[in-house]
């Protein structure tokens, strides 16, 4: 059995697999995507915190404390007791009514 290919086909192979190497480059290593622990090394720049290093890659332990301290506030609220879901419903009928129109009534003509 005999493989026979058209001219130019050796070329394309190369391309294809030239495209396929650098794609598997840019996305899988360090150098080729640029993502690495320390995404920022002006330390005295506009990225505070961004010299040291996230291991867990869950972002600035600043960050997570103050969601901590605004979860904390919201579960301390007091929260209003709701309507039975009969009540609700008969209020949202209310609303989704249109009002009354501003326009006179239609008069026969004499």
């Amino acid at each position: 059995m005999v493989i026979a290919l058209a001219g130019g086909a050796w070329i394309f192979l190369g391309g294809v697999l030239a495209f396929l190497i650098g794609a598997v480059i840019a996305m899988y290593t360090r150098k080729g995507s640029g993502m690495d622990l320390h995404p920022y090394r002006h330390v005295h720049g506009g990225a505070p915190g961004a010299d040291t290093p996230r291991h867990d890659y869950s972002g600035s332990d600043r960050t997570e404390a103050a969601e901590r301290d605004v979860v904390r506030k919201w579960r301390s609220q007091e929260q209003p007791e709701k309507a039975p879901p009969e009540e609700r419903a008969a209020e949202r009928e209310r609303e989704q009514r249109p009002g009354p129109s501003k326009k006179p009534p239609i008069r026969r003509p004499r």
